[in-house]
């Protein structure tokens, strides 16, 4: 039997070095109603409330028993800082984003301080309780890129269209939005975050591989 802790399974396999076993946990998310139920804490408050997301968060490593832990269960945190309206949700349903904020590149307001932020504060606090609580374990945060955000803010169909009528728009758009991207994952970081999961939606099935190549790579 190794003495590696999980935590320095899951970092040593991410740098590529030697591990005894393979790591095991799910960078995204892995929360069901069942584990809801189990921890006695559920969305939509577990999403916007530390203490919440922290006994939900938890049972990757008690229930699971998972390498890791990562707590970031919804996908709209920055947005909503940023001043998007959210749909909370319900156990069964995930948050979602209502309307849209901006409709060009002249209209994108980034506020300093979005990171105090209610939403953005809970999953700054909950990292850090983690990592104290289980210093053994990988404690992953997670952010969303500028593709993602530009989703929100302007709406999934007018952001596909300024990547054909507008492509250079849609360059400027993402070279502005990946700073609220680095901002987040620094704090999560500082916060005590292990590592940290850029999720970014440029799928196939909304737009090509080009789309991909052409706006994403070069950010």
């Amino acid at each position: 039997m190794s003495d590696i802790s999980p935590r320095n399974i899951i970092l040593n396999q991410l740098a590529k070095k030697y591990a005894p076993r393979p790591g095991v946990g799910n960078p995204v998310s892995s929360t069901t109603v069942e584990q809801m139920e189990m921890m006695n804490s559920f969305f939509p408050e577990a999403h916007y409330v530390s203490e919440k997301m922290y006994e939900l968060a938890r049972a990757n490593y008690e229930v699971l028993g998972f390498d890791m832990i990562m707590p970031v269960f919804s996908v709209v945190v920055e947005s909503y800082a940023l001043g998007c309206k959210v749909d909370w949700g319900r156990p069964d349903m995930m948050p979602q984003i209502l309307g849209k904020l901006w409709k060009s590149y002249g209209d994108i307001e980034i506020k300093r301080n979005f990171l105090s932020n209610h939403a953005a504060k809970a999953v700054l606090d909950c990292i850090a309780r983690l990592k104290n609580r289980y210093p053994d374990a990988a404690v992953v945060g997670k952010v969303f890129g500028p593709w993602t955000l530009s989703y929100h803010f302007f709406g999934v169909s007018d952001f596909l269209i300024k990547t054909i009528d507008s492509p250079h728009e849609v360059k400027d758009i993402l070279n502005k939005l990946i700073g609220v991207t680095i901002k987040f994952a620094n704090a999560q970081v500082r916060a005590g975050a292990d590592a940290i999961t850029v999720a970014d939606h440029a799928t196939r099935d909304l737009c090509s591989p080009d789309s991909y190549r052409d706006f994403l790579i070069p950010v």
